[in-house]
């Protein structure tokens, strides 16, 4: 069907049926709230382009699974004291009045 149509006519058309799918402004906000997310999607999408979309997939993949293991071995924690008044706890580095007690070590 498509084998006597010209290569570019067949260029075109795929670019018509992909520029739908593409949304730029998603990506605009992933970039701004969690840049390595966005790098991330930005390297699944080029080479699911121009490597095809086996590798392209599997590289997505094998991204996403090295961000997640990166993440999760690099826990965050952080240190915590009583407000003063309530029975509530905050970071310490945010809090001057935070009280905190000889002897015990609040983590999240």
């Amino acid at each position: 069907l498509f084998y006597f149509l010209p290569k570019p006519l067949l260029a075109a058309i795929i670019i018509a049926a992909v520029y739908k799918i593409i949304n730029i402004s998603a990506f605009i906000q992933c970039l701004r709230t969690k840049p390595v997310d966005a790098l991330s999607l930005a390297v699944a999408f080029l080479a699911t382009l121009f490597i095809g979309l086996d590798v392209g997939v599997l590289i997505a993949a094998a991204v996403s699974l090295l961000l997640v293991i990166f993440r999760s071995s690099r826990a965050r924690l952080v240190t915590l004291g009583r407000i003063p008044g309530t029975q509530e706890f905050t970071n310490v580095k945010d809090c001057d009045s935070c009280i905190t007690y000889n002897g015990v070590l609040v983590l999240r």
